[in-house]
């Protein structure tokens, strides 16, 4: 018989209120995870191809789509895309039509509770909720960016409540330093903010490449909070799957 939940510490002290007793303290058996490298790295091929079917593939990159299909043909994977109606030139209105729909897309996905979500990409998700905020893409104050701050938060509490695997490509952009370009490239999209971002909300950031001298995508895992021993590691994409990794991440979870 199940003893009741005890409302004391193991040493006998009250268990202070607004704590809870300590339950079941399995974790969730899915990651969050930003993938990001330069264009053709493999950043899609890797999500769609090594990720937990069902994969839902919430696409606003149009060549993403390409991908898929191949993929689907070639390697017969359970991948159900949704196409979102995004440009840079979309107008407010068109915008905020566009944004929700894509909110609802993932409301619906995070629904099913199983499988893998992958956003593809989540720069043009970025650009696109910029849109349907403020209008425009460009000659926006940093100060005023504290409404997108807040939704893209509200987004990642969504994938943590949820029990789903959740893939966040991100494209690459120039750097520039004090208004002049670098030979640097950085994440294009939700980044290099002073109250979050997607590298530091995120459990799992990998860099993707394709390796010329083995004719392979390479993953880089840069950083992974549910199982640190991983970060530093490279290896191809077929070794370092997202599937390989929730095993060795949650074992027999």
């Amino acid at each position: 018989m199940t003893s009741a939940v005890s409302a004391v510490t193991s040493s006998g002290a009250r268990i202070p209120t607004g704590f809870s007793p300590m339950g079941d303290i399995r974790p969730r058996t899915r990651l969050v995870a930003v993938s990001f490298g330069e264009t053709s790295s493999g950043k899609t091929h890797w999500s769609i191809c090594t990720a937990p079917e069902p994969v839902f593939h919430l696409i606003l990159d149009r060549n993403a789509d390409e991908i898929r299909k191949k993929i689907t043909r070639l390697n017969g994977r359970e991948i159900y895309p949704s196409l979102v109606a995004y440009t840079p030139n979309l107008g407010e209105a068109e915008a905020k039509k566009a944004w929700k729909t894509l909110t609802d897309s993932i409301d619906a996905v995070l629904a099913v509770n199983q499988g893998t979500l992958v956003i593809d990409t989540a720069s043009e998700v970025d650009s696109l909720l910029r849109l349907a905020t403020y209008g425009r893409l460009e000659k926006v104050m940093p100060f005023a960016y504290s409404d997108r701050n807040k939704m893209w938060k509200a987004l990642f509490s969504q994938f943590y409540d949820g029990s789903m695997s959740v893939i966040l490509i991100h494209k690459m952009k120039p750097k520039w330093i004090n208004n002049q370009k670098t030979a640097e490239y950085e994440i294009a999209g939700w980044a290099d903010v002073s109250d979050g971002g997607v590298e530091f909300e995120a459990q799992m950031v990998t860099q993707h490449r394709w390796d010329s001298r083995t004719r392979q995508f390479m993953v880089r895992v840069l950083k992974q909070n549910m199982f640190p021993d991983l970060m530093g590691e490279e290896s191809d994409a077929d070794t370092l799957s997202l599937g390989n990794i929730l095993d060795l991440t949650f074992g027999d979870e």
